[in-house]
């Protein structure tokens, strides 16, 4: 991998966790009181799909450190030679970061409002302006852009495995929480899903 495109992908890895995740919930946490992230331990659906997400984002990363760290190890990960072509890894560079922009932009429009999985205790504000007029779940959107483009960098049989397990998992959650967003906003909810596509 050229220099440069290793470069920017140890830049994001570190950059990707510490602000899609760790700052957002501090700044949210500090906002509302109390950790925005509402997965449980229980074996709800609701549950269960968030320690699936979790464990498939975690593995992405550790999938762009092993190849940093170890090619030996990399080869494990079964790399798809045939995509390996500089081209695609600057346009998954890209993206990675194009998309990471766009969740920290969509996690800073909802505001307090943000939690990681769905908040039955309190009831946020349903936020519907700024790219929430163009998708519905614009972080889940910029979730699947990233893995993509990550796999993009490093085509390889696993990061293929976790994005479609990553698609899969996440097309359940979405609809849970519309599921639960019906309930709680009933007209304006409905009204909003007629005017905002489920992506984009």
């Amino acid at each position: 991998m050229d220099v440069n495109l290793r470069l920017l992908l140890i830049l994001f890895v570190i950059l990707y966790p510490s602000l899609v995740f760790l700052l957002r919930t501090v700044i949210v946490w500090k906002k509302i009181g109390s950790l925005p992230i509402t997965y449980g331990k229980t074996n709800s659906k609701h549950d269960r799909l968030g320690r699936i997400f979790k464990i498939l984002v975690c593995m992405s990363l550790a999938s762009a450190i092993i190849y940093l760290e170890s090619m030996g190890t990399y080869q494990k990960l079964l790399p798809i030679t045939s995509l390996e072509i500089v081209t695609l890894r600057v346009i998954g560079i890209f993206f990675a970061y194009t998309s990471m922009i766009w969740t920290i932009i969509s996690q800073a429009q909802m505001g307090s409002s943000w939690r990681i999985g769905i908040d039955e205790k309190n009831k946020t504000r349903l936020v519907v302006g700024g790219v929430f007029k163009l998708s519905r779940n614009p972080i889940y959107l910029g979730v699947i852009i990233t893995l993509f483009s990550l796999f993009l960098v490093l085509p390889n049989l696993v990061n293929l495995v976790i994005l479609l397990a990553t698609i899969t998992t996440i097309s359940m959650q979405v609809k849970l929480e519309e599921e639960y967003l019906k309930k709680i906003y009933g007209e304006e909810y409905l009204s909003y899903i007629e005017r905002t596509p489920r992506w984009l």
